[in-house]
């Protein structure tokens, strides 16, 4: 076991065989459990566990580095998936006499389903005395070789899966790209052009609005009223024509004269 071996990115305790086993997570999905602690919780010894597994071509040990004791250490773990298989080639004399009793029970179950599993594959008898004539174990080298079939389709199945997911990956980031470029090329609005939305419109017409009111009342505010021979003219846009005013002291004159005639 070496710094190299994968982290689990989860774990957790669980109960089992009434005790605690620490359960694991890899970066694959697949759960695994402690050897160690199954071990202990069985009463079977570590050591010699870890070689008849490694001795066995269907079963898997694969050791990760997880959290304990506030430190990352590395173990040997079962992968979940194995745990059945792990069971059947258990010694149940070398198992603690607690644990003796629902370990083999366990066993007879899982060996009852693989003799029924059998019995389906091969289409005979559940037992070798309901075989009336010998020449009915004919089938059994039939249907063995068309397990073998099978498992060859499955195999050419996976294979076949595995190049769509492959090819698809590939296909989904060529659209990823392509709308990448596509995204490039589209031309920017151009900040002189006209919208098309009516809402864009007067957002568009509104700046130019407001620039030619602020400059009207500007003007009129700043704009004196002109006085040109005692003539006084409005500035508001709406006076067609100039109002005159004289001086008062040519009226008083214009009056006193009048009086002097009459």
């Amino acid at each position: 076991m070496t710094d190299a071996a994968p982290l689990g990115i989860e774990q957790l305790p669980i109960p089992l065989f009434d005790g605690v086993v620490l359960a694991a997570r890899t970066s694959d999905g697949q759960i695994h459990l402690s050897l160690r602690d199954l071990c202990a919780t069985i009463g079977l010894d570590v050591a010699s566990q870890r070689r008849r597994i490694r001795a066995n071509e269907s079963l898997h040990l694969m050791a990760i580095r997880v959290h304990i004791d506030q430190q990352f250490r590395t173990l040997d773990f079962l992968p979940l998936d194995d745990l059945a298989l792990w069971i059947l080639t258990l010694q149940t004399t070398r198992i603690h006499p607690e644990r003796q009793g629902r370990i083999s029970y366990i066993k007879q179950y899982l060996e009852a389903s693989v003799r029924h599993a059998f019995t389906q594959l091969t289409g005979l008898p559940e037992t070798s005395r309901q075989v009336e004539d010998l020449r009915e174990l004919d089938r059994l080298d039939r249907a063995l070789e068309l397990l073998e079939q099978l498992g060859e389709r499955q195999t050419a199945i996976e294979t076949s899966q595995d190049r769509a997911r492959l090819a698809f990956r590939d296909l989904a980031e060529l659209v990823r790209s392509v709308q990448t470029r596509v995204q490039a090329l589209k031309p920017r609005p151009n900040c002189g052009s006209r919208p098309r939305s009516a809402a864009q419109s007067i957002n568009w017409y509104r700046p130019g609005a407001a620039r030619a009111l602020s400059v009207r009342k500007t003007s009129a505010a700043v704009k004196p009223s002109a006085r040109a021979g005692g003539c006084s003219i409005s500035a508001s846009a709406s006076a067609r024509t100039p109002i005159c005013q004289l001086p008062s002291t040519t009226l008083q004159s214009s009056s006193s004269r009048s009086s002097i005639t009459r």
